[in-house]
């Protein structure tokens, strides 16, 4: 049984684009689970970074067909499963039990022990550049999203494919439920409903109050129950997971089902029940102790969703995804630690973050993955755990790493890039490269030094200098094909 908090409740093709280029990271640690404590990249990485253009498309086009996994081991299920995506807001990197934080998460803990721990999993540094990454699959720069969405700001056109709409048109029920933060404060256009979504319940702006349910700067009234505005009395978490379980339980059991479930806590403003923030009367900070309590309660809750899947029935056929949809923030009382940096900032506290994915039936259990993933790897992912082959196959700035959570073969990482116009961070074997306006750029060998600690720019200059230009480049390619 799951713990239960009860004190109150492709083939897929890479599409990054790289082809022209003449160059590839290789991993200057070999292999993805190398020491944390190993030295510095040695001198020879200058050498070996800068590979010809066959051997480039040649390595691409392996790891796109996953030719390096035996066909057995990243086979799929004929039975399609349950998709349920569990997305908190602003949780930081220190703040879930398994991460050795003083806030109590004996749910997601139990999720991390009998799930695959994903350690090195990344995000976008703000809420709607990670969710669109997530519905499309594609960097937010090509669809002109740069940041946080609002009332008149770029959103995801409407011609943009959503992972809903995949997983509507191949039969799933497919509920959003939650936060939204994609746009549909003046046009019902770019709601959920409209963009493969069989139902809607939650809020559209990226945060409210979580009692008046109102937004959090505005102070308007957004909660929709049915695609509609509607008032509504409690808690935001205990409503949204309340919805959850009412949308599993009525589910139509003779076909699948895609579920979001986005959090809006421990996003700002830190409101709690007080009976939880009392449980944390030993933190000095009040701030802190209020979203711990945030913290403790969405823990408490994810534990009843997940209960409710044993209980029907669905835990060996349901593939559940946890994720943060960036880092914390220290203004909101968030700890990245031992990271650097917070939401908002490409430092690895910004967007590197909690995530465990499970599926008994398909995906080890109890282990921690040192293979890199980002969120614009979930949807072909996805699509391939559901066994969805779409034709043509659609442009993905990710791959699948379907392989990568099956099996123990292909340990190297491809190239990852996060990009917001002018700044992102790109990750190449064991080097990152954080580049900021105004700023001179970064190099880290982020698998020694995580914490960012010694920046290697003027030592690795080579390095330096090529994955700027491919940074560069990618954002002109970006920004030539947005509308």
């Amino acid at each position: 049984m799951p713990v239960i908090h009860t004190n109150c409740s492709d083939l897929w093709l890479t599409r990054f684009a790289l082809a022209s280029l003449l160059f590839v990271g290789t991993s200057v640690i070999s292999g993805c689970e190398r020491d944390a404590g190993s030295e510095t990249p040695a001198a020879t990485a200058e050498t070996n970074f800068i590979q010809s253009d066959a051997v480039l498309v040649n390595e691409r086009v392996a790891a796109a067909l996953d030719e390096s996994l035996p066909a057995a081991e990243i086979s799929v299920n004929s039975v399609r499963p349950n998709i349920l995506i569990i997305v908190a807001d602003d949780l930081g990197w220190g703040d879930v039990g398994y991460n050795e934080s003083e806030i109590n998460t004996p749910n997601l803990d139990a999720l991390a022990n009998e799930g695959l721990q994903l350690d090195r999993f990344y995000t976008f540094p703000f809420c709607s550049l990670t969710r669109a990454a997530f519905m499309t699959g594609r960097q937010p720069l090509r669809m002109n999203v740069r940041g946080p969405i609002s009332a008149g700001k770029p959103k995801p056109p409407l011609d943009e494919m959503f992972i809903s709409e995949v997983f509507s048109k191949e039969g799933y029920q497919t509920w959003m439920i939650g936060k939204w933060h994609l746009g549909g404060e003046r046009s019902i256009r770019y709601r959920p409903n409209e963009r493969g979504f069989d139902s809607f319940y939650g809020h559209i702006g990226g945060g409210v109050d979580h009692y008046e349910h109102t937004h959090w700067k505005n102070k308007k009234h957004d909660w929709f129950v049915g695609g509609r505005r509607a008032k509504v009395n409690g808690y935001t978490t205990s409503l949204l997971t309340d919805e959850a379980i009412r949308k599993i339980k009525q589910r139509d059991q003779h076909n699948p089902f895609f579920l979001y479930l986005s959090y809006s806590a421990p996003h700002e403003p830190i409101q709690a029940p007080p009976e939880y923030v009392e449980k944390y009367a030993h933190i000095k900070s009040d701030l802190r102790r209020r979203y711990a309590a945030m913290v403790d309660f969405m823990d408490m809750s994810v534990g009843r969703v997940i209960a409710l899947l044993e209980s029907e029935g669905l835990t060996e056929n349901t593939l559940v995804l946890f994720m943060s949809d960036n880092g914390g923030t220290h203004s909101g009382g968030a700890s990245n630690a031992p990271l650097k940096g917070q939401k908002g900032g490409y430092y690895e506290g910004g967007v590197r973050v909690p995530a465990i994915i499970k599926w008994p039936e398909s995906i080890v259990s109890g282990e921690k993955s040192q293979r890199m993933i980002t969120v614009l790897d979930l949807f072909p992912t996805l699509m391939q755990a559901a066994n969805i082959d779409l034709q043509p196959t659609p442009l993905f700035d990710g791959r699948s790493m379907w392989g990568r959570l099956t099996s123990e073969a292909d340990a190297s990482d491809p190239i990852a890039l996060l990009i917001a116009e002018d700044r992102g961070a790109l990750w190449s074997g064991g080097f990152k490269l954080l580049l900021r306006p105004a700023s001179e750029p970064e190099l880290y060998n982020i698998l020694s030094d995580p914490q960012e600690t010694l920046d290697l720019s003027g030592e690795y200059m080579l390095q330096r200098d090529e994955l700027s230009s491919l940074f560069n480049a990618r954002v002109e390619e970006y920004k030539e094909s947005r509308p």
